[in-house]
């Protein structure tokens, strides 16, 4: 059975101008809030610098969120554009996930994967 709690890691690779992150379990809106606090804090030096950056999603373990929490994390997608999100790499284990966030990053160069490597090397090129 998969475990619902929620959780995540948020780091960045400032010399690749990469933020990477994991995020695992059923969210609610106080999870979301603090890891996009994570999120901002990892972005800052980037957008400071104003490069473009590179995302690596590492969402197995993620599962279809609800409705309120979906809609929250597309804001933040389209946050992440408005500070030069210029490529996602998502590593996802279930298909109504990738599912989930195809729709959410419709404006998003995004590639789906089944392993971190493949992911790491597409974001890389």
């Amino acid at each position: 059975m998969t475990n619902l709690a929620p959780s995540f890691d948020v780091s960045s690779e400032l010399d690749r101008n990469e933020i990477h992150f994991t995020a695992k379990g059923l969210w609610d809106e106080q999870s979301l809030e603090a890891f996009r606090e994570a999120m901002r804090m990892e972005m800052k030096p980037i957008v400071k610098r104003g490069e473009k950056m590179r995302f690596l999603a590492d969402l197995r373990g993620f599962v279809p969120q609800e409705r309120t929490v979906s809609a929250a994390i597309e804001n933040l997608i389209d946050e992440s554009h408005k500070f030069g999100n210029e490529r996602t790499a998502l590593v996802a284990d279930s298909v109504l996930t990738i599912m989930q966030h195809r729709r959410l990053n419709k404006e998003t160069n995004l590639q789906v994967f089944d392993n971190k490597v493949d992911a790491v090397t597409w974001l890389r090129t």
